[in-house]
């Protein structure tokens, strides 16, 4: 959790609408202590909390928690503008000369840090400088990411930058700032959780981020990675969206266990007095029965005796069995999740069977007859072979999607049924067992087979009521995706698992009711060859009996008084269980929509940016491109909008969204999008964190993408003025640009010395052409004001003359 989190949660704490939220407090005080990664742990944690008293404590009172923030804050500099880079050994950069590293030093005659554009030939070291001011600042190297996939860690971004075959501790890098330096030996320029609150990152703009860029999803109606998600993270705010996310689904968490818990002590408790007042009626028939006793000496026990035997009858006839075999069951899971996952590889299929059909016959055509032109439309701009290899790959595409479909389908069944029917054998067996006892009761023989009855009843009734299963066959027979937070493949195979153990625990109940029936039936047959026996014999059969059944009152009031004094306890839960939910609720709202405006603010300068750039790229269509606000989440009750995200569309004249700029754009114009996107971020870091670091481009666009070098002057001249316009005052910027492509280098130089006639204009010299200075070898050629209008105008020339 990162220390601008942590002095949020405390600041939310004092928001007036949750002066007498406990959840608030608790979350305030032992934020250090809760963990959120699980809404299962998460809400334990929090329950744990409740019982404690916060009702007089006082947020305030630990605010001294956000003094580390601030000092953290004090120690970062305000300036982070390159002065010089020394390096050697680093990639494309070799070894020491006479002693000396090589660098590039950005400071103007007058000492002062200035902007550059740096020309730089394919094989110059241009890449290899700016990955080392990359790793300096950012811990990364973006280029490193393409080429691996992401998986990088910082041992292999430092095997990245060495040169050849060298060691990392060959390598020597040095970075000047306006009044500190550092070495990349000792370590980055900022600490993780300084990088977490200045992003910069942000400020290094490179084909890694355009492409990076370009995966985003600028719509609201995608739950993937949306532009709004990326501003949230590239602004430092990636821990507060992942604990809203935490709060969210504690909000839906649908728990039943403390409410279950209450419920089966309820109903023990009810089992239980009637089984007492059972025990009771039949101690009086005993005692009434001891007292006939005297009067007479027939065989009082003989109609007893041919009722057991009734009832042995019928209970050895009837039959139960619950079977769940947990291996296979999980393996099903597998199975239907994989093919859940197997369908997140394709788009989104048309399964309608006329657009197959006509698809199918388009294809029969082309393969029956010669053709020359597209049987579709008669004018496809392709070639009839490669109308048919597209038209195949849509059908085979189809009939892919369509057999993944059937196969969920016929395992989500299997998973329901078996589901079903292990439900309906408990519930089916519960009722019979309640009907059993009822005449069970009646009969001192059967008494310990009522009780083993009462804990088989309780572990079916477990089963039946379990609601996680009852959730899941819903789901299915909704055609629900099980691939979400409440259907995870782990929680599922926690729940089965549990559901497994339940069941081995009725068998093993099963075998020894099975085995004390077998008891009864002896003990009652060994009886009924007696015909006659004395009064005192019937007597003593009497008093034994009451005592077991004196005995059998006192351990049921006994348990009774157990569970009565383990009610209020449960109560508590279940109440405490209430109060989470309800100011979890409340919470969730406020910190929702103040993490919201968290990342809103920096909806101006990225819709000033996006739009006034593609302006430029736009002027003879039909449409606008348009940087917005979409309501994603209000309260249902009020109405009142909870969560806004930022979304960029393409809109019509009416203003009314028409095209999402991923679907509509090609390929150069997407860049320019991309790229509009990436600098409209580094703008809006730049205001909120006031922290004034070099912005660094690399090699990110040549003229060859554009119709003319017009375009790019427009394009940059933009760029230049956004950055000046949204940036905070005493904040000069710094703009590097590194470019191999000579119109490009020109147009650059032209358009930031028009902002500031100190940008140096820089060539990157081989090494072999280094200059040697005091410390170090320059890597550039400065070209001089003067020198550069001289070759500027010369240049103009030449073009008009041409």
């Amino acid at each position: 959790m990162s220390e601008e989190l942590k002095q949020f949660i405390i600041e939310i704490s004092r928001h007036n609408d949750l002066a007498k939220n406990k959840f608030s407090k608790i979350i305030a005080k032992y934020y250090e202590f809760i963990d959120t990664q699980s809404r299962e742990v998460f809400y334990e944690t929090m329950h744990k909390y409740y019982a404690l008293d916060m009702e007089n404590y006082d947020v305030s009172r630990d605010w001294e928690v956000c003094d580390g923030h601030e000092a953290m804050e004090n120690t970062i500099r305000s300036d982070y503008r390159l002065r010089r880079i020394l390096l050697s050994n680093l990639r494309g950069i070799p070894g020491k000369h006479n002693s000396k590293d090589y660098g590039i030093s950005f400071e103007s005659n007058n000492n002062r840090c200035q902007s550059m554009a740096l020309l730089g030939k394919n094989g110059t070291g241009k890449s290899s400088i700016y990955d080392a001011l990359e790793y300096m600042y950012c811990g990364e190297i973006g280029e490193a990411r393409i080429r691996h996939n992401n998986n990088l860690n910082d041992e292999e971004f430092k095997k990245y930058l060495v040169r050849d075959n060298n060691s990392f501790n060959d390598l020597s890098c040095c970075i000047e700032i306006i009044d500190n330096s550092y070495d990349i030996h000792s370590g980055h320029i900022f600490t993780e959780s300084e990088m977490k609150n200045i992003v910069p990152e942000s400020h290094f703009i490179s084909e890694h981020n355009v492409i990076d860029m370009g995966r985003c999803h600028y719509g609201s109606e995608y739950d993937g990675r949306t532009i709004h998600k990326v501003i949230a993270e590239k602004l430092g705010l990636s821990d507060f969206m992942r604990f809203n996310k935490s709060v969210k689904e504690l909000v839906s968490y649908r728990r039943t266990t403390e409410i279950s818990r209450l419920g089966k002590n309820k109903k023990e408790i009810e089992n239980l007095l009637k089984e007492l007042d059972r025990s009771k009626e039949l101690l009086n028939e005993k005692l009434s029965k001891l007292s006939d006793s005297k009067e007479s000496n027939k065989n009082m026990g003989a109609e007893d005796h041919k009722d057991a035997i009734g009832i042995l009858s019928e209970l050895k006839t009837r039959k139960m069995e619950i079977s769940f075999n947990v291996s296979a069951f999980e393996e099903t899971l597998k199975e239907y999740f994989d093919a859940m996952q197997m369908l997140k590889h394709y788009d989104k299929v048309d399964l309608n069977k006329e657009l197959h059909n006509f698809l199918y016959q388009g294809l029969e055509i082309i393969r029956r007859e010669t053709v020359t032109n597209c049987p579709f439309c008669g004018s496809s701009e392709l070639g009839i072979r490669e109308i048919a290899e597209q038209v195949e790959a849509k059908l085979n595409a189809h009939k892919e999607y369509t057999e993944i479909i059937n196969k969920q389908t016929i395992i989500a069944e299997q998973i329901s049924n078996t589901l079903d029917r292990v439900v309906d054998d408990a519930e089916r067996y519960a009722y019979m067992l309640n009907s059993e006892n009822e005449k069970l009761g009646s009969h001192m023989a059967f008494l310990k087979l009522v009780d083993i009855n009462i804990k088989l009843i309780s572990y079916f009734e477990s089963i039946s009521d379990n609601q996680f299963f009852s959730s899941i066959r819903t789901g299915l027979s909704n055609n629900k995706d099980l691939g979400n937070d409440d259907f995870n493949l782990v929680v599922i195979r926690q729940n089965v698992e549990q559901c497994g153990e339940m069941i081995k625990m009725i068998s093993q109940t099963l075998d020894t009711r099975k085995e004390l029936i077998q008891k009864i039936e002896n003990e009652i047959l060994s009886h009924t060859s007696a015909e006659n026996i004395s009064v005192i014999e019937i007597q003593a059969i009497i008093k034994k009996e009451i005592a077991e059944l004196n005995n059998r009152i006192s351990i049921q009031q006994q348990q009774i008084e157990e569970l009565q004094r383990q009610t209020p306890f449960l109560q508590r839960q279940v109440e405490i269980y209430h109060n989470i939910k309800n100011d979890v609720t409340t919470y969730a709202k406020i910190v929702s929509r103040e993490i919201d405006k968290k990342v809103t603010t920096a909806f101006e300068p990225i819709q000033d940016t996006v739009e006034t750039i593609l302006k430029e790229f736009s002027r003879e269509e039909d449409y606008r491109i348009k940087v917005g606000k979409k309501i994603v989440e209000f309260d249902k009750d009020t109405g009142e909008v909870l969560a806004e995200n930022i979304v960029i569309n393409l809109c019509d004249s009416k203003g009314e969204p028409w095209m999402s700029p991923n679907k509509y754009y090609n390929g150069f114009r997407y860049k320019i999008f991309c790229l509009s996107v990436c600098v409209s971020i580094a703008i809006a870091v730049r205001k909120k964190t006031k922290i004034n670091l070099p912005i660094i481009m690399d090699d990110i666009l040549t003229c060859a993408d554009f119709d003319h070098r017009l375009q790019f002057e427009s394009f940059f001249k933009n760029v230049v003025k956004l950055f000046r316009k949204h940036s905070p005052e005493n904040m000069p910027l710094q703009l590097i640009y590194f470019t191999h492509d000579e119109l490009i280098y020109d147009s650059v130089y032209r358009v930031m010395s028009k902002y500031d006639n100190e940008t140096i204009s820089a060539r990157l010299l081989n090494v072999d052409n280094t200059q040697e200075e005091e410390d170090y070898n320059e890597l550039t050629y400065k070209i001089s004001d003067r020198n550069i209008r001289l070759i500027m105008n010369s240049y103009k020339e030449n073009r008009a003359q041409a």
